[in-house]
């Protein structure tokens, strides 16, 4: 088939999105070499998540599925990088033949032209936006009212709207409209208008809900003013155990309603269509779309027609405004020249020194203005585990964290954690108070009870158990995605060719005061290059863009009376239909299992091995690309001393290695003892597979293994050991030497 072809030569255009493995235990290095360091484990998890179950792979059914996990359209080239990735080579030609010709694969259609495109979906997606088009067009279709003169002015009381922001007001609070849907580009002021559409409709003795796809965004709306704001899911779940209701006399405003998901709309929308509340959706179609799949709010938008807001305010500066507005526009190529013009680029050799020339402009940056707020920003969780260890390395080596740490449990591995560490949550616990995506500063550790005091950037004091919440992170870098929504003094977005408009247009647009890009010549080689990927589209639109076979032949056909009967017949059974609509599934989940957490324990740091990168010098950079490799493992023992005495009783590198030489035993002794057996039906002479169903695999060579039922579960050859059999550091690596038969 064509598109192997094509697919095999497209590393250039960036769709090869692997990474080629370095090792499983980190190694210390200075310069670039140091970032090396810190990627290492990190690229060996990813690696490790982005493989799939081979056997999976060679079912259409699963291929359609995962093709429409996050989307909803896709390319016969999409099936095809997908097979390449996961399908042996002499099984990919048939099988992509099989899957376009499935059942469930609905072809889709210009509907200016009628002429058939490169694009597919499938019956159920497409009925499913169907669906939520219907429930939209009755919530829309609803009567309301304006609201009265003098209680919309309340809204406006001590406010001064710009011309755009009273235009997105009055579509709100004066107009007839029981569906408003406001378009903001990102630092336009959409709180501030947010606020007064609130007022005027309290005023107005309107019970005013807030929700929003992500607990970020809602803890924003409660900050801006609205009394009651929640993220979606929780609102339903409420309204479903009777926690909830909605009137005619609800005013629910959806923030950031690009990021819903289109089965989270369509049960959103359920509610309030058959509540008759009125419905505000406010968001940015070019901003990052929704994890699942989604992509409606650009039609919603075009369908109904939005009110724009366009004039930015987050930056005061006047080039980066533009860039800003550029981006907005999607005209990439004037944001990049306007970038290169005002020396906001810098170009390196290689990505590893793109790594360390960032981290040596946030170490001046930060020694200059230290009170000022800065984020790191990059695409891939790799990069972020990579440079906040970098930023934490010139932190110790200024004095600026506590002498003693932390080191827990995480989402992310063993992490160490100090007094004036910056982080960030991963994860929800609503027992604690702790909502995903919340960044703070750890301002106290008790050594006794292990326990943080952590204040978070809203002010707020949080205490978290680190042997009961394993959400913690670093916070000095994060991914677009975690950062979509936030406002910062000083932004460094470091470039990857993965990259795509949306991503771009997110990352680009964070700072008020100073932006910085970081691109290396081994994944963008020019200019032309670097144009080419920020101007990539995500694929994230809807299906409904399109007609399908079933649309035009219906437009085609004579309407006789019989005809005529039939449609109606259809539309009406379709009606009752959306009247009882019920998706059990939706409500129902299961709960995370509290996998036991290791237990924190104190350590002192080891001060020589955290040097900061950017005092290192020409020579010493060579010197650490050919000197020899030191290992550096946070240990569970009191003091320096302690550590380095420890460190030559037991080399961990080589325990490694002797346990990767003999990983076929050792896995089977390991997963045998915790009921896992062998599966030889899935397993192949490269990867060993252990579970009932095969969910298990250890990489023979690497000795890289992951749980695919639970990708927390996963590491080299040291971490089945301190994972699946409970053991400290320090007792895994004796247990390991004495397995290995090393003294």
């Amino acid at each position: 088939m064509s598109s192997f072809k094509k697919v095999t030569g497209s590393v250039e255009k960036g769709y090869d999105l692997r990474v080629d493995p370095i090792g499983i235990i980190p190694q210390e290095h200075l310069g670039p070499v140091r970032m090396r360091h810190h990627m290492n484990e990190a690229i060996a998890r990813s690696q490790l998540l982005q493989k799939s179950n081979e056997k999976l792979a060679q079912d259409p059914e699963c291929v359609l599925e995962e093709m429409t996990r996050n989307r909803s359209v896709f390319t016969e080239k999409d099936v095809a990088f997908f097979l390449q990735k996961h399908v042996p080579s002499e099984e990919m030609a048939g099988l992509l033949e099989k899957t376009l010709a499935h059942h469930d694969v609905v072809p889709l259609y210009d509907k200016d032209s009628a002429q058939k495109t490169i694009y597919f979906t499938t019956k159920h997606v497409r009925a499913e936006e169907e669906k939520l088009l219907r429930f939209a067009d009755t919530i829309a279709n609803k009567s309301t009212f304006a609201l009265p003169v003098n209680l919309a002015e309340k809204g406006m009381a001590g406010k001064t709207l710009s011309s755009e922001q009273k235009e997105a007001f009055d579509l709100c609070v004066s107009s007839e409209q029981n569906l408003c849907i406001i378009q903001g580009r990102a630092g336009v002021g959409k709180s501030y208008v947010l606020n007064a559409i609130r007022t005027a409709h309290e005023a107005s003795c309107f019970r005013v809900l807030g929700l929003a796809p992500t607990h970020k965004v809602a803890m924003d709306l409660r900050q801006d003013g609205f009394a009651h704001a929640k993220t979606c899911h929780s609102f339903l779940f409420a309204y479903k155990n009777g926690r909830e209701k909605l009137d005619s006399n609800t005013l629910v405003v959806v923030d950031e309603a690009g990021m819903l998901g289109t089965t989270l709309s369509v049960e959103l929308f359920n509610v309030i269509k058959n509540s008759g509340a009125k419905l505000v959706l406010v968001g940015d179609d070019r901003q990052l779309s929704s994890v699942e799949r989604g992509g409606t709010f650009k039609f919603l938008s075009e369908r109904y027609g939005a009110a724009e807001l366009r004039d930015v305010r987050r930056q005061s500066v006047d080039w980066q405004k533009a860039v800003s507005e550029a981006l907005a526009e999607g005209k990439v190529k004037d944001a990049v020249y306007l970038l290169e013009e005002n020396k906001a680029i810098s170009w390196t050799p290689t990505a590893e020194e793109s790594l360390t020339e960032l981290l040596k402009d946030w170490s001046k940056d930060n020694l200059l203005k230290p009170h000022e707020t800065r984020q790191i920003i990059t695409q891939k969780n790799v990069d972020v585990d990579a440079l906040n260890q970098g930023v934490r390395d010139i932190l110790r080596s200024r004095g600026k964290l506590g002498d003693t740490e932390i080191v827990c449990t995480t989402q992310r591995g063993r992490v160490a954690f100090a007094e004036g560490d910056r982080i960030q949550f991963t994860k929800t616990d609503k027992a604690q108070g702790l909502m995903n995506a919340s960044f703070g500063i750890i301002e106290r550790i008790d050594l006794k009870t292990k326990r943080m005091t952590i204040r978070l950037d809203n002010k707020e004091i949080k205490v978290v158990s680190p042997d009961a919440y394993d959400g913690l992170r670093h916070g000095y870098a994060s991914t677009v995605y975690k950062a979509q929504g936030s406002t910062l003094d000083h932004v460094y977005v470091l470039h990857s060719r993965v990259t795509n408009q949306s991503t771009n247009y997110v990352a680009l647009t964070r700072q008020a005061k100073s932006l910085e890009l970081y691109v290396s010549h081994d994944e963008t080689p020019s200019e032309a290059a670097l144009i080419h990927q920020m101007s990539r589209q995500d694929g994230n639109g809807t299906s409904l863009v399109f007609d399908t076979l079933n649309d035009i032949e219906k437009r085609q056909e004579e309407t006789p009376f019989t005809t005529q009967l039939k449609h109606g017949a259809e539309a009406l059974l379709t009606k009752i239909k959306d009247a009882f609509h019920r998706h059990e599934k939706f409500y129902q989940f299961e709960k995370p299992k509290n996998l036991a957490i290791e237990k924190a324990e104190v350590v002192a740091p080891d001060v020589q091995a955290n040097q900061d990168p950017t005092l290192s010098s020409d020579g010493e950079k060579a010197q650490g690309l050919q000197g020899t490799q030191k290992q550096q493992v946070p240990q569970p023992v009191p003091s320096l001393k302690d550590i380095k005495s420890l460190s030559t009783v037991i080399d961990s590198k080589v325990v490694e290695e002797a346990l990767k030489q003999n990983m076929t035993s050792f896995a089977d002794d390991i997963f045998s003892s915790i009921g896992e057996p062998y599966n030889p039906a899935s397993s192949s002479s490269q990867e060993r597979r252990y579970g009932k169903n095969g969910h298990i695999a250890v990489n023979l060579k690497t000795g890289a293994w992951i749980d695919h039922k639970n990708s927390e579960m996963a590491g080299g050859p040291l971490h089945m050991l301190t994972k699946l059999k409970g053991l400290e550091f320090k007792e895994a690596l004796e247990y390991g030497a004495s397995w290995a038969g090393l003294s």
